[in-house]
């Protein structure tokens, strides 16, 4: 939240430079998000809290 706060100059004013690893910030707080969400997923099919029901589809 704080990194798209400053992207929309909300916060302050960014130059160009800080525009750009503000963004790569985000890119990258957005992929760990997806990899801990996955984890998270995971561990719960390990746990047998969630049940995959997988099916071929032939297209």
């Amino acid at each position: 939240m704080a990194v798209n706060l400053m992207l929309d100059g909300t916060t302050t004013d960014i130059n160009e430079e800080q525009r750009e690893l503000l963004q790569a910030l985000q890119r990258g707080s957005e992929r760990l998000n997806s990899l801990v969400s996955d984890l998270l997923d995971l561990s719960r099919i390990e746990s047998g809290k969630i049940q995959m029901d997988i099916q071929l589809q032939l297209s």
